[in-house]
């Protein structure tokens, strides 16, 4: 493999490993008995070319010796979809809408063009957590894409459930090595985990292990369908072992048409509409093992605004749930849109649903004042001969009237039997739509104007300059009461939320946006902590919504020479209003590193000398608010920063 190689070259390391490719790793929690590290790719910063970064899907290697010791299927990705930027209206018979569907930036073209689509077989893609069962020296262990399972399932207290807890649990109680006895060690197990406990989209009734493949450990070379089919069925034979189960297959595919055709089909044997859309879609499987994605639509736009959070709601995401689904509120007897009702069980806090409600509503009263426009001019065009029409259309006048008149002609146009209504139209061009309606410059400003009035009012991109001599009022002056320690039996850092409950080190299952807030009470800006950061949050969340950061890797820093961990707390947590006052003194340094061309470990170096301390305590994550406010205004009063 490539990633070895890279690995067992001179000079490069995990840490090299991560510069270049931005390959994320993880090690075993118990490093003497298992010096075990797993590697998996970033889903925004590696680049998708790359071997490398395509091994690295849960890899897990052996320590220093970087042996292979489990391995998945090589990354597969979505069968792409045809996108313009100025669609066409489609009509009622033509091919269902996918190209509102963002478009991909991966490699899946060329990846395409390696798959036999004149013959190929479907399993359906199951939607839970992926993970790979494998033997190391004699001990059977899971592992995820980022960890070795240790991961709690939900924010919260310690004794919530673990990744491998849920695994058990799931197995009948059956432990790792009493199911690897009916295993071979050589090989490695991909699993996916389904449950109510760990959704993801799709909706799992009863918990199921779904056995994906089998990988020969160290060629890579997978078993056949046949085989791993037989395997499950022995597993399968012990009463506990009852919810492993394979995907379900549909073979004899000679055409990506009859693959879209399936997936419909398929979708539509769900009487319930929410579940239609829940459902993930296929994995398409030629006879060399080459995969792609063949993904339903609606379940990627579900997946992108759970998981890219509530800044990802714009009329290119929102539209197609309002020309579809504006009715679901009255067959479902919801109160709410459906995409509302969806995410709402995704986004823990108040904040995030306002702003999904706030951007739905703009987008829907937009559309609805169209629609009438629209419906006024068709109650008049319907009873049109084709001379009229033909008249009544080049009239300047009339497009001024609707931006969507060019569905009026689609429906005067319209040769099938049952004509298509206007409804059905819509349905059928949401891509168009958005075009129409929100694409244009000044149509994004009015949008941008719209939602952000649910913030406070306009401020400017940088934080307000603090008043001099400002009174410290906070309590502890914003720090937490207890500074964050190492417990010696566990081996954890024990970290308090400056509320006075404990707070937990998470690694973020979703992308947590929050806004940016100065100290005089405004917002101006977002910030985002990625999917799979590493971040403590108060057991209260989302009651209390106060957050602390943590090293995100091993790292020393060469110009103090301390070591510090991945996990490790970055200093002292904080109120919100120290927070801020931090943020603040970061923005100065990146001002002055811009301004001067100089580096962060320059900044450190003042603030050092102003604070007179050692360059290791001169962090900001270890500032009180007092702190802070005096080491802003050496800042401000040394160098001009906000003139």
């Amino acid at each position: 493999m490539q990633t070895q190689q890279f690995l067992q070259q001179k000079g490069q390391s995990i840490t090299t490993l991560h510069e270049k490719y931005k390959i994320r790793s993880s090690t075993h929690p118990d490093q003497t008995s298992f010096p075990l590290i797993v590697l998996n790719y970033d889903n925004i910063q590696s680049p998708r070319d790359e071997q490398i970064v395509n091994e690295c899907r849960g890899l897990v290697l052996e320590l220093n010796s970087w042996k292979i010791v489990a391995r998945g299927m090589t990354r597969f990705f979505n069968q792409h979809h045809s996108y313009s930027s100025s669609p066409n209206i489609r009509g009622l018979n033509d091919d269902r809408e996918l190209v509102f569907l963002e478009q991909d930036q991966s490699p899946s073209l060329e990846k395409s063009k390696l798959f036999d689509y004149s013959n190929f077989s479907l399993e359906t893609k199951e939607d839970g957590t992926f993970l790979l069962m494998f033997c190391y020296e004699g001990e059977w262990m899971i592992a995820t894409r980022h960890n070795f399972c240790e991961d709690y399932l939900a924010i919260g207290s310690e004794t919530q459930k673990t990744y491998r807890e849920l695994f058990v649990e799931i197995c009948g109680g059956v432990e790792l090595n009493e199911i690897g006895k009916d295993l071979d060690p050589s090989l490695t197990y991909c699993l996916e985990m389904c449950s109510s406990q760990n959704e993801i989209v799709q909706i799992y009734q009863n918990p199921v292990i779904y056995l994906l493949t089998i990988v020969e450990t160290q060629s890579g070379k997978e078993l056949s369908r046949d085989q791993v089919d037989k395997i499950c069925l022995k597993l399968r034979k012990r009463a506990e072992l009852k919810n492993w189960k394979r995907p379900k297959r549909f073979e004899n595919f000679s055409s990506l048409e009859q693959a879209l055709k399936h997936l419909d089909t398929f979708i539509s044997t769900h009487e319930n509409v929410e579940a239609r859309l829940r459902i993930e879609g296929f994995i398409m499987r030629d006879t060399n093992n080459q995969r792609l994605k063949l993904k339903n639509p609606f379940y990627l736009l579900i997946h992108k605004m759970k998981y890219r959070g509530w800044i990802q709601a714009t009329p290119k995401f929102l539209i197609p749930f309002v020309v579809h689904f504006e009715d679901y509120k009255k067959s479902s007897n919801s109160d709410k849109p459906f995409i509302i009702s969806v995410l709402s069980k995704y986004y823990e806090c108040e904040y995030e649903m306002k702003e999904l409600e706030v951007r739905y509503q703009y987008c829907k009263n937009i559309l609805q004042k169209e629609i009438v426009q629209l419906e006024s001019l068709w109650s008049t065009c319907s009873k049109m001969n084709e001379q009229e029409f033909e008249t009544f259309q080049n009239d300047p006048s009339v497009k001024n009237r609707s931006r969507l008149f060019d569905l009026i002609k689609v429906l005067k146009n319209s040769t099938c039997s049952e004509k298509p209504t206007l409804s059905q139209l819509l349905k059928n061009n949401s891509t168009y739509i958005v075009a129409q309606l929100f694409s244009g410059q000044s149509q994004q400003e009015a949008f941008e104007s719209a939602v952000l009035s649910s913030r406070a009012s306009k401020h400017s991109e940088n934080y307000c300059q603090p008043a001099k001599k400002l009174k410290v009022t906070e309590p502890n002056n914003g720090l937490a009461k207890t500074k964050p320690f190492l417990d010696k039996k566990t081996n954890q850092y024990k970290v308090q939320c400056y509320c006075g409950k404990a707070m937990v080190l998470k690694r973020l299952k979703r992308d947590l946006v929050q806004y940016r807030k100065c100290h005089c009470g405004k917002c101006f800006d977002i910030h985002t902590y990625k999917v799979g950061t590493l971040l403590y949050q108060c057991t209260s969340y989302p009651k209390c919504l106060l957050n602390h950061e943590a090293h995100q890797r091993d790292e020393m820093f060469s110009d103090e020479k301390i070591q510090y961990y991945k996990g490790q707390p970055l200093g002292i947590p904080s109120s919100e209003l120290c927070k801020i006052y931090r943020l603040q003194i970061h923005e100065i340094m990146s001002i002055l590193m811009k301004k001067n061309n100089w580096k962060k470990s320059q900044c450190y170096q003042l603030i050092a000398e102003w604070l007179k301390v050692e360059k290791s305590q001169a962090h900001v994550a270890l500032f009180s608010i007092e702190t802070c406010l005096f080491v802003i205004s050496k800042f401000i009063d040394n160098y001009n920063i906000y003139n």
